[in-house]
Order: structure tokens, then C-alpha cells, then sequence
């Protein structure tokens, strides 16, 4: 793993929970942001814990789980969403990361894979969030 990886994974993470609460109609403020940080913590939290346990295959296999749980028990636990908007806003969420990833694997399928591949999924990313959090 590389320093790249990690840089990836945390862009990801913070798309993923920054655009889930937009989702989930939750106004950027003080509490939220504490809310948004407290979720990337306990989500990178549990990953590192399976991976040291269980090792890098287990937590890609669980990802979904140790990614979107934490997300989903802070909207239910301290906004109180319904279950429906739980399942809304992160699967929208998830749905908004897709373009990105599919310009990656065009992009590996023409040239293979490299760290460029690696760069060009976070700017998209990037690009992305921003898009995504000014209409949303």
C-alpha cells in the first residue's frame, strides 16, 4: 500500500460522507461537520481493525459494511432519519463516485494501470464533489 492508496481512500471517504449528508438533507454547520469527522474516524477506525485482524481481502469484501453502517447510525442515532432517507442519500451517494471510477477504468482499459490512473480518479473525484455539493 502506498502513500498514493491512502490518499485515494481518504478522498473517497470524505465524497462519500460529505455527499451522504447532503443527500440526507443535513446542512453543513458545526454539528455536522463534528457528525461528518466522527463517521471518518469510526469508519477508518474499523477498517484498520479488520485489517490487522483479518487482512486487506476481508476488509475489500466489507467495505460496503465498514463504509455506509457508520454513516447510517449517525443519521438514524442523531438526526433521526428515516430508514428510507438512510438508504437514499448513501446510495446516491455511492451512485455520484461512479463516474469517476468508470473514466478510471477507461482510462486503465486504454493504457493500462498506473499511478496517473490513481490521480486521475481522485481529481475527478474532486471535481465531482463539487459539482455535486453546489446542486445538491
Amino acid at each position: 500500500m502506498t502513500t498514493l492508496f491512502f490518499i485515494r481512500y481518504v478522498a473517497l471517504l470524505v465524497f462519500g460522507i460529505a455527499i451522504s449528508f447532503a443527500f440526507a438533507g443535513i446542512r453543513f454547520s458545526k454539528k455536522a461537520f463534528c457528525s461528518e469527522f466522527s463517521v471518518f474516524l469510526l469508519s477508518t477506525v474499523l477498517q484498520l481493525v479488520f485489517f490487522v485482524i483479518f487482512g486487506e481481502r476481508i476488509v475489500w469484501m466489507l467495505y460496503p459494511l465498514l463504509a455506509h453502517l457508520p454513516i447510517a447510525l449517525v443519521f438514524l442515532i442523531r438526526y433521526m432519519k428515516r430508514l428510507s432517507t438512510i438508504f437514499a442519500s448513501i446510495s446516491a451517494a455511492y451512485l455520484c463516485c461512479q463516474p469517476a471510477k468508470w473514466t478510471e477504468l477507461f482510462y486503465i482499459e486504454l493504457f493500462g494501470k498506473s499511478d496517473f490512473a490513481d490521480w486521475l480518479y481522485i481529481i475527478l473525484l474532486v471535481l465531482s464533489f463539487i459539482i455535486f455539493i453546489k446542486t445538491v
